[in-house]
């Protein structure tokens, strides 16, 4: 029997997603919006007391653009990741991104030795994830940042923030 094996009247399309795109802050001071006062004075005068030593130090053998891509930083300062119509325009639309999931890796709370400060710090960068990427850029998703070392509070968070994340940037 000569049967088709597809389908050719359904309509089908791939979508391309993205799943580890990779926003940074420009600054610890963007995230001081979604922070009390009492923790932006903390972040100001004291810092991060993360648990990985040499933490600012670049990993040996050196990294070209310390592993970032060297034509990804923006034109008005930042680090690569940190300027969302640069992502649009470099990655999003150039690429045919049609959902990316964002991945924070770092200065979000995740490595703090400061329980209270990484749950501000975590809450924040979720908080900043929405406001500054998600809203605005309808194909990114957030991911839910949390402090390993807490995991009621990460739980805490998590629930939180599944049902509070705009599944489309609205």
């Amino acid at each position: 029997m000569n049967a088709p094996l597809v389908d050719t009247t359904a309509s089908q399309r791939l979508a391309f997603v993205d799943c580890d795109i990779h926003p940074i802050q420009r600054s610890l001071a963007d995230l001081f919006p979604y922070m009390s006062a009492r923790w932006v004075a903390h972040a100001k005068s004291i810092g991060p007391h993360i648990r990985q030593g040499l933490s600012a130090m670049q990993a040996h053998p050196r990294m070209m653009a310390a592993g970032q891509r060297a034509d990804a930083y923006p034109e008005r300062g930042g680090p690569p990741g940190s300027d969302l119509a640069l992502m649009q325009r470099q990655h999003l639309d150039n690429a045919g991104v049609e959902i990316g999931m964002l991945v924070s890796l770092s200065k979000g709370g995740m490595e703090e030795r400061n329980t209270e400060y990484a749950r501000v710090l975590s809450h924040a960068v979720n908080d900043w994830q929405i406001e500054a990427w998600v809203r605005p850029e309808p194909r990114l998703r957030a991911g839910i940042v949390v402090p390993q070392e807490d995991p009621e509070f990460a739980a805490k968070e998590i629930r939180a923030r599944a049902r509070a994340i705009p599944p489309s940037g609205k």
